[in-house]
């Protein structure tokens, strides 16, 4: 997949980076990533992702933008209040990036319907707070064998991980209460923007690390703290009884 001229110059930053140059844009330019929410994280990881040339952006949401959003959601603008975030998402990303694909869905991802609507992307970015949507991205991912990122942010603390469910750990073996409902975290606790800022830039460059080949998360998590500016990342290994990969799966 070749660059146009127009391309050679609109990536010209990111050629210049040792081991990426053209060989690696055009690997940007030829994937299709999912970015599930289209909240806090996922309307700035879509933004880093359109801008750095992903070829085909698949936006996931329900629901319209809120006053309450506007602090960290900042593709959105206060005349955008009660539309809905997908429209306006797709919007914001051909206007950033005309070379993009833009493909939306409304609506929840469910353990109905994840699997079908994710089959199409090379990966997959876990950007919601919704514990339905979380559970039912990690078991497509798991069935469909695709890697994602997940980030999550709550106050002034973040995670970050990579999972590839098929051949390691998942969410279920991080801990199978995320499986679970939680509640709202950013409704009940608040979150403070600019960490959510700082969350959504690393998820996007681990799936444009994936997308590269490079190394990753994968098989490790990241536990932000910027209220002390501390970064501890653990090594995941994978539950023997985990519900989703492991023996208490259903038909085990």
């Amino acid at each position: 997949m070749t660059l146009s001229k127009e391309e050679l110059e609109r990536y010209s930053r990111q050629l210049l980076i040792p081991g990426l140059g053209q060989e690696g844009q055009e690997k940007i330019k030829a994937a299709k990533v999912a970015v599930v929410g289209a909240g806090g994280l996922g309307s700035l990881v879509s933004a880093y992702l359109a801008g750095a040339g992903v070829g085909e952006l698949g936006i996931f949401d329900f629901g319209p933008v809120e006053l309450s959003n506007l602090h960290r959601q900042l593709i959105y603008r206060t005349g955008d209040i009660g539309t809905a975030k997908t429209e306006l998402a797709r919007k914001f990303l051909l206007e950033l990036n005309p070379g993009v694909k833009i493909n939306i869905r409304e609506g929840l991802l469910t353990a109905a319907n994840a699997a079908e609507a994710l089959a199409g992307y090379d990966f997959i970015a876990d950007c919601t707070d919704n514990f339905t949507a979380r559970a039912a991205v990690n078991q497509a991912c798991f069935d469909l064998k695709k890697t994602y990122a997940h980030g999550a942010v709550y106050q002034l603390e973040g995670q970050l991980t990579v999972f590839s469910p098929h051949d390691g750990p998942c969410l279920g073996c991080l801990s199978p209460a995320a499986l679970r409902p939680q509640g709202d975290s950013c409704v009940k606790h608040g979150v403070l923007g600019p960490a959510a800022g700082a969350v959504a830039s690393m998820q996007a460059l681990e799936v444009l690390k994936l997308i590269l080949g490079m190394e990753t998360l994968k098989g490790r998590f990241a536990m932000l703290d910027f209220r002390l500016s501390s970064f501890v990342v653990a090594e995941l290994k994978k539950r023997a009884d985990c519900p989703v990969c492991g023996s208490g799966r259903a038909g085990n």
